[in-house]
């Protein structure tokens, strides 16, 4: 059986090249038990400076998770604790220039908005 895994692809910043970090090796906790990851966004969620990002799964629970990128790795955020209908499609947007960024993904007719923590 295949075994799906999520992937992130990371430029090391002193050495020219690559690094594979996956849930299959272990560099990332799994977003959640499913097998239909739909969405993703790559942006900088909490404001830092270095980008994150944010995956969507449509058939468990937690729906949507952000993983915030730091000097030992990632730490992975529930954003939406509970299974949703989440389609292909995300993308961030700030608002009234505030730079309050948010993650937002398509549903099934329906229209999802996920605001950032503010980091307090």
């Amino acid at each position: 059986m295949l075994k799906q895994s999520v992937l992130c692809i990371a430029a090391a910043a002193l050495a020219p090249g690559w690094v594979l970090i996956s849930t299959s090796n272990g560099g990332l906790e799994p977003p959640n038990p499913g097998r239909q990851q739909t969405a993703s966004a790559v942006f900088d969620i909490d404001g830092d400076g270095v980008n994150d990002f944010v995956i969507a799964e449509r058939t468990q629970a937690p729906a949507v998770v952000w993983y915030q990128r730091h000097s030992g790795g990632w730490t992975r955020h529930v954003m939406e604790p509970e299974k949703l209908a989440i389609e292909a499609g995300a993308t961030w947007v700030t608002r009234d220039r505030d730079f309050a960024r948010f993650a937002s993904h398509g549903l099934r007719w329906q229209h999802l908005a996920l605001e950032a923590p503010s980091g307090d």
